[in-house]
């Protein structure tokens, strides 16, 4: 038995079209017009043959699922010969994993995890226009990749057609798992990042036409995806992209380039492998629909497919060039592998041989050396099911376990070569003939989904609710069946010919300037209408709440961060991974960490950041200079020196900072920067009277107990922006908002004697931190259209729509790179919260956390205005603390969390 290890196929069509020259005449390639009658078509197929079906599928149902790598989970192009991984092969696995759940060889759980691995792999593998050490580019990936590391194989090119069948294969994945399962809602979701990141546009070398292959040492190549091939799946899949489509002129282009002719009494359309009548029928029923080409045949591209195969079995019934074994039960010229490369004389007669080649028969060209292969059966029974089962058990009764074997079908079979051969793989059963000793992967695909197909109609069904499947039919011109009812523009979660509405609850003036930007997210979406509905902030907490106990919440909405945890504690809102997982939009990495983490509750993140926001000091730089500092210091000890020779300068009813005595913001931010964790044992107790805190608050208390801050909130100040301009006070801790009033309210001279700077800290820049603020988004549970509503979410978070929402509102966006906007990047006031917001912190992340600033507001207010001391004050605020907490105490404790774990919030019962 000699084998050999396969070096890097071409795409089956390059294949043919660059050796079409080299091997035309090789044999017949009439349109055998005086061929004998066709034989006639068999009787339906018996019990027992449908019973070898179902064994056929199950046996190449583990190929699939036996050889994919445990790590990368990729798939082999071969097996067993050692070889790397055809990613057209993924996605023929991916449709494997689905049918093998759907028949119960494995179970719906091992099918998903098993496809969510997959996807989670893909997504994660690198891209990029280096020659090395990437998977792909723009989306698209390198035909052959390392089975052990993920990466291009040497020097293979960056494939368009090989990219199109593991997206097909990935968007099956994503129409099949379409439970609320978190693992199929990330499945989901990694399906539309892999499907949307394809740069379809930039592949396209001879507008519309798009090219079949890159590679970073040659660019493009000169050949584009003409005739009828496997590059309709290509095209289909580019015009359905919501993100970089092609013009709709690319079809007609495509079409243009056809072949009509006849062949064995059959008129068709010409491709002479069968695979490229297969592949893309894999996964689109074109029973029933037409473009307007095939509306000028009067049929579709299934009829068509059906007569190909029909008059390739006429063919090797007529067998004009005497190859050993061929009959009308017996025969299947496609792209396969072979015996070897050259000429043999055989009984008499020189016969060219070839190893793998895209052969094939037809009107156009006949490229034929005896070679079977039965994937040209097995991928044409739902075309022809009864002369297609009665080739595939034909070859089984007569060749035996030389065929037909531990993963069903080897590759391909010679019965012509019976004896001494210097063949390259395989091997020759004496008197018997050739046979492969490797399954091909790509071959091995449409044998298990068209016996599907055949069986249940799965992928077709499933793939009939895709809605950039039908967006790609819809542009290409495509009408009538089973599309009529479908619509133009639906989205992943939305089913095709459904209209939706997210209600969306936002607060504040962003109620009502997000309703600019949804207009915006709707025309990419003609499916969803989005209601927003605008609600007070003074009313939002209490309607929240009133919401969920009335289960009438709506789809998703606006919180401030200190609301999440209230709101995950009663199970109100979803858990985001699965989405976040899937997305190219939405990553930790890309938002500032402290804000980040404002929202991951025990692990687990539950909103997403919107806008953020912090404190910074707002200070008038005339009179700090006049006090004697070019800048504002970054120590607690150097701040308050400056503090003093402000207020020493200051006149009456004067002072050096103003710190309202009703914001719970300050001594909080204090106690953050001095290291207090504000509660302990889990968020079960107060920590306001440990050092840390103490520490903290005596610092703060001396702001106003050495008159350097008036007592005063801010309902004693008419105006504070009139008391700023007049020195009233040189510094105000305050947020991002006030940028743009300040340069509103404040006089034109007072515009340069402004600034803003970081907070300082105990000990210095590093140590002065501040709060994590802001508003996040958030689904809740009761949603009917969770990934539409995720949709909205990532629309969102895009930075060029958080750079609109800032122009907009003067929100400052939470997406790092947002802030490349000239607006920001350029606005020396922006500058000290875009470095504060990498200095931020969360409160706790308790769902009493409102209850417990209001006591701090108290406390604070006794100090301030009572005098009472910092040993009762805070012996005070931990015992009203506790008592706040007291029910999470129990609550924890019925659970079984031991002391010390995460402060997260927990489900009430």
């Amino acid at each position: 038995m000699l084998m050999r290890c396969f070096g890097p196929r071409l795409s089956r069509s390059i294949w043919s079209g660059m050796s079409a020259l080299l091997l035309a005449g090789t044999a017949c390639q009439s349109d055998r017009a005086s061929a004998p009658n066709p034989p006639p078509t068999p009787a339906p197929p018996s019990p027992r043959a449908v019973a070898f079906l179902d064994t056929v599928s199950e046996r190449t149902f583990h190929f699939f699922w036996d050889t994919q790598n445990p790590t990368t989970h990729l798939i082999p192009d071969r097996w067993p010969t050692p070889s790397f991984s055809s990613i057209a092969a993924v996605g023929f696995g991916l449709n494997a994993y689905a049918i093998g759940a759907d028949r119960g060889w494995v179970s719906r759980a091992q099918a998903r995890d098993r496809t969510l691995e997959t996807l989670r792999s893909l997504y994660m593998l690198p891209q990029g226009p280096d020659a090395t050490g990437v998977a792909g580019y723009k989306g698209f990936y390198y035909h052959f990749l390392d089975m052990e590391t993920g990466m291009r194989y040497k020097d293979v090119e960056l494939s368009s057609v090989d990219t199109s069948l593991l997206l097909a294969g990935v968007l099956f994945g994503q129409s099949y798992f379409d439970g609320a399962d978190p693992a199929e809602v990330s499945i989901r979701a990694y399906a539309d990042s892999i499907y949307r990141r394809v740069d379809w546009a930039w592949f396209r070398n001879q507008s519309p036409l798009i090219s079949m292959s890159w590679s970073p040492e040659k660019g493009f190549n000169s050949y584009q995806w003409r005739g009828l091939n496997e590059g309709m799946i290509v095209y289909l899949l580019a015009l359905g992209s919501p993100t970089h489509p092609i013009d709709s002129t690319a079809w007609p282009a495509w079409t243009s380039t056809y072949k009509w002719g006849s062949y064995y009494g059959q008129q068709h359309l010409g491709f002479a492998p069968l695979f490229g009548h297969q592949y893309s029928q894999v996964w689109v029923d074109f029973r029933g629909i037409q473009d307007e080409y095939m509306r000028g045949k009067g049929i579709d591209y299934f009829e068509n497919s059906r007569r190909a195969t029909v008059a390739q079995r006429a063919y090797a019934a007529d067998n004009p060039n005497g190859w050993t074994g061929y009959a009308a039960d017996m025969w299947g010229v496609t792209a396969s592998d072979g015996p070897f490369d050259g000429t043999l004389t055989i009984a008499g007669k020189a016969r060219r041989f070839y190893s793998y080649a895209a052969r094939g028969t037809d009107f156009t060209e006949t490229r034929d050396d005896g070679t079977i292969a039965p994937t040209a059966a097995g991928g044409s029974v739902a075309f022809a099911p009864a002369i297609a089962i009665e080739a595939l058990v034909a070859m089984r009764e007569r060749y035996g376990d030389n065929l037909f074997s531990k993963y069903g079908f080897v590759d391909a079979f010679n019965p012509t070569l019976v004896g001494s051969a210097p063949i390259t793989s395989g091997r020759i059963v004496p008197g018997v003939g050739w046979f492969d000793g490797d399954y091909l992967g790509i071959d091995q695909g449409p044998i298990i989904a068209m016996l599907e197909n055949y069986h249940s109609e799965l992928i077709w069904k499933r793939m009939r609710t895709n809605p950039y499947l039908i967006r790609g039919l819809q542009r290409a011109g495509f009408t009538g069946g089973w599309l009529g009812g479908a619509q133009v523009g639906s989205q992943a979660g939305v089913p095709a010919g459904d209209r939706i509405t997210l209600r969306f609850w936002a607060l504040g003036a962003e109620g009502e300037h997000v309703q600019q930007l949804v207009r915006d997210f709707e025309q990419l979406h003609p499916n969803i209408d989005v209601r927003v509905q605008q609600i007070p902030w003074t009313a939002a907490h209490e309607k929240l709440l009133t919401a969920f106990v009335g289960n009438v919440t709506p789809d998703l909405a606006q919180l401030g961060n200190t609301w999440v945890p209230e709101l995950q504690a009663v199970d109100a809102i979803v858990p985001l991974e699965p989405y976040i997982d899937g997305s190219t939009v939405v990553k930790a990495s890309r938002v500032f960490p402290g804000i980040w983490a404002t929202n991951v509750i025990d692990n687990t993140v539950y909103a997403i950041p919107w806008y953020v926001d912090t404190r910074v000091l707002f200070y008038r730089t005339d009179i700090l200079a006049a006090a004697g500092y070019d800048s504002m210091p970054q120590s607690w000890a150097e701040w308050r020196k400056a503090m003093e020779a402000i207020q020493k300068r200051a006149g009456k009813r004067q002072w050096a900072i103003f710190l309202p005595t009703n914001e719970w913001m300050q001594p909080v931010v204090f106690g953050l920067q001095n290291g207090s964790p504000l509660l302990k044992d889990g968020g079960r107790y107060g920590a306001f009277d440990a050092p840390a805190f103490r520490g903290a608050y005596d610092f703060y208390l001396g702001l106003f107990r050495d008159g350097l801050a008036p007592v005063a909130g801010n309902n004693d100040i008419a105006n504070a922006y009139q008391e700023f301009a007049r020195g009233t006070f040189a510094m105000w801790i305050t947020g991002p908002w006030n940028i743009g009033e300040f340069q509103r309210r404040l006089p034109p001279e007072m515009q340069h004697s402004w600034a803003t700077a970081p907070l300082p800290g105990p000990t210095g820049a590093l140590s002065g931190v501040s709060n994590a603020g802001g508003s996040s988004l958030v689904v809740f549970r009761g949603s009917k259209h969770p990934e539409a509503a995720w949709q909205l979410i990532e629309f969102l978070s895009q930075p060029e729509i958080q750079r609109r929402f800032y122009r907009l509102t003067g929100d400052l966006p939470a997406q790092i790179a947002a802030w490349q906007d000239s607006s920001l990047a350029g606005n020396k006031y922006a500058r000290a919260f875009y470095t504060q917001l990498q200095r931020v912190r969360p409160t706790p992340k308790v769902p009493e956390w409102e209850f417990l600033t209001s006591k701090i507001i108290d406390v604070s207010e006794s100090s301030i205005r009572g005098g009472v001391s910092t040993d009762r004050a805070l012996a005070q605020l931990d015992t009203q603390a506790n008592r706040i907490l007291e029910k999470r105490r129990w609550i924890l404790a019925r659970s079984g969390r031991a002391p010390g774990s995460p402060a997260g919030a927990v489900t009430v019962p």
